[in-house]
């Protein structure tokens, strides 16, 4: 039977609003509408003139308290890629080469010391205009950013140590010794491949494959250089000269007696467990939460402080 006039108008508003409804959704899920959403400014890349050298970086995101992440050994600023778009909806970040990794120049110096590396850090937070900054370093960058905020405490906001550096002079000798000789050149090879390999046993197999091949595209000499500067480097110092806020994420592997957790006072820790060295990358969901949680309490404290 024919329509009548009321059914048939009824039945073009609902194609209508469908027609509508299906426009709406398809804008949204391209990203050119986010009702009430403020829209992410664009990255930045940035050569920064550091003290030995051109440094490679990347800024993204605005307003809160802004946030530094420092890679570590033979590793490059996309070991924070997931951290660096996590956080940059809720604040400046920048992530950063250190020397000699990356895309950033070697040392014309040849200096890889930790001191070294945190001269590196500051050097991109003063060409960016960071005055006060939580950094979050991974393994030597944990060590990094420690130097860091001993040698400018009233900068660094707060501390989140990933998998970090501890005080490898508690290493038994032997085994030190041993293990620095692993970088060598005529053993450099198959030493780093399989310590690396051993860090990695618990990795995805995507972390697995991007650590390996940032690894292979890092100067041996870098490394050899920057593994010596690990050996003489003394974190306790510049930890017990900074007072602010502190965490440490470890993993299983990441436990023992020379590690920072172990060695530091009264250091809070949080562990993370399936995962390898390169906790930020294998449970990057997991890390965030942490670090939003950090970032949350830090953010308070300088609150109180105005």
């Amino acid at each position: 039977r024919s329509l009548s006039m009321i059914q048939r108008r009824w039945l073009v508003r609902l194609a209508v609003a469908a027609v509508f409804a299906a426009v709406l959704f398809s804008v949204a899920c391209c990203g050119c509408f986010t009702p009430g959403a403020t829209p992410i400014p664009p990255v930045k890349y940035a050569w920064v003139r550091g003290p030995q050298g051109q440094l490679r970086a990347e800024e993204g995101g605005r307003g809160g308290l802004p946030v530094i992440f420092v890679h570590g050994l033979a590793g490059n600023r996309h070991a924070w890629d997931n951290q660096f778009e996590h956080a940059q909806l809720t604040r400046r970040v920048v992530i950063l080469d250190l020397r000699g990794h990356g895309e950033s120049e070697p040392a014309g110096d040849g200096d890889y010391s930790i001191q070294a590396y945190a001269s590196d850090v500051l050097a991109v937070a003063d060409a960016l205009n960071l005055q006060r900054f939580v950094l979050v370093g991974h393994s030597l960058g944990g060590a990094v950013a420690g130097a860091v905020a001993g040698e400018a405490p009233d900068r660094v906001a707060g501390l989140l140590l990933a998998s970090a550096l501890g005080d490898l002079k508690r290493m038994p000798a032997d085994q030190r010794d041993l293990w620095v000789a692993g970088f060598s050149p005529d053993r450099y090879g198959g030493f780093v491949e399989a310590w690396f390999s051993e860090m990695l046993m618990a990795a995805h197999p995507a972390t697995r494959e991007q650590v390996l091949a940032v690894l292979h595209k890092t100067p041996r000499e870098v490394v050899a250089a920057s593994v010596r500067g690990m050996v003489e480097y003394d974190p306790l110092p510049a930890l017990a000269a900074y007072r602010g806020p502190m965490l440490a994420v470890v993993t299983p592997f990441n436990n023992r007696p020379y590690s920072l957790q172990n060695v530091v006072p009264n250091l809070p820790a949080r562990e993370v467990r399936d995962a390898s060295h390169w906790v930020q990358m294998d449970r990057p969901t997991e890390f965030n939460r942490i670090m939003d949680e950090f970032l949350l309490t830090v953010e308070r404290g300088v609150r109180s402080e105005e």
